[in-house]
């Protein structure tokens, strides 16, 4: 979780819709959003089927500014009238083929993807939002199910990933017997 400012879902998820459907629903929302969380403190959205520039067009032809470019996500931003903030708004272009991957790492939670990175380190692989690494071989990405099963992982649904304490015990376990 972000050190910025929290809105309630309820009042950001109108705009991220609106965001997706100015992308032609050719994007995927990610995050908080996602997750199901009661508060989000930004919107993620991966491209799915849509050129990057052609998405960063839409979406600043919606109002939205672009802040910052750096892979693998450009950050915009977003006035809104509820808010002195700007409500920021990261968009992920994920390579071809590692699209799953990217998708779970922007939905994360964050201690949950770290989790996941220590349990693929164990495994002798290597996670990142590009895929499932074994040396410099991708072996999975494309989906969230083909990550998780490359790695020996369960696959949870998105809103069950902020409470995966409570079903990690036996992952636990290991993690703590390789520290």
């Amino acid at each position: 979780m972000g050190n910025g400012p929290r809105y309630s879902r309820s009042l950001v998820g109108p705009i991220a819709d609106d965001l997706v459907r100015a992308l032609e629903g050719r994007a995927i929302l990610a995050g908080s959003n996602r997750r199901g969380s009661v508060t989000c403190g930004d919107i993620d959205l991966v491209l799915n089927g849509i050129a990057r520039d052609e998405a960063i067009a839409a979406l600043l032809a919606k109002g939205l500014t672009l802040d910052v470019s750096e892979q693998p996500r450009d950050e915009l931003s977003l006035a809104v009238t509820w808010s002195p903030l700007r409500l920021k708004v990261d968009v992920w272009t994920p390579k071809t083929g590692s699209e799953g991957a990217c998708l779970m790492h922007a939905t994360g939670p964050g201690l949950y993807n770290s989790v996941m990175r220590r349990w693929a380190r164990m495994q002798d692989m290597r996670l990142s939002h590009d895929g499932v690494w074994r040396g410099d071989e991708r072996i999975a990405g494309a989906t969230e199910q083909e990550c998780c099963e490359a790695l020996g992982w369960p696959n949870p649904p998105p809103e069950h990933r902020e409470r995966f304490m409570e079903w990690i015990d036996p992952y636990l376990e290991i993690l703590n017997e390789s520290a």
